[in-house]
């Protein structure tokens, strides 16, 4: 019996010589989604992490990747989308679970603008008052239905949603973790 690997590689094969480049664009973002996925589930049930040590991360370029997987989503819906992004911010960090927590961010703006709606990203530079110390801030905002008051106190809480849709219900709780790690 062949190996599930292989047989995923001969299948992508396949689809990549007879599917048009629209085709195969959506098939190259389910492929980054699948390696996603399978990420989450190491990191969550093992608390994996892609390498010991952070590396210098291209934030632009990550929300862009990111954006990129997200487009059908935010075009199905109509939302206008409005990318204010300084000229090249970097950080130190694990690649994969930051991309993770901004897909889980963008992807509840997306549902919560089913109807249509603006999505803001905003990139800068933030130097902390008390200290000096130099970052980035990164804003991600919707003008979606929002969260009901009486359910903002659970939303990091698992399998807690507010969604009518199927999901893991996991999303901002494996994204706290991530923040909480760095």
């Amino acid at each position: 019996m062949e190996s599930p690997e292989r047989l995923l590689d001969e299948t992508a094969l396949f689809l990549h010589r007879v599917l048009d480049n629209e085709a195969q664009s959506y098939i190259h973002l389910t492929e980054q989604e699948l390696i996603c996925v399978t990420h989450i589930t190491k990191q969550t049930l093992s608390f994996y992490r892609e390498s010991q040590q952070p590396v210098i991360i291209s934030i632009i370029d990550l929300l862009d990747n990111v954006l990129d997987l997200q487009s059908r989503g935010i075009r199905a819906n109509r939302i206008v989308l409005e990318k204010h992004f300084a000229s090249s911010v970097t950080i130190q960090g694990y690649p994969n679970e930051l991309k993770q927590v901004f897909l889980n961010l963008i992807g509840n703006a997306i549902d919560a603008m089913k109807k249509g709606g603006r999505l803001r990203i905003r990139v800068s530079g933030h130097s902390e008052m008390a200290t000096g110390r130099q970052g980035v801030r990164i804003s991600i905002c919707d003008t979606g239905s929002g969260i009901d008051p009486k359910d903002a106190r659970r939303i990091f809480e698992p399998f807690f949603t507010t969604k009518e849709t199927k999901g893991t219900d996991l999303g901002l709780w494996i994204s706290r973790g991530i923040i909480q790690k760095i």
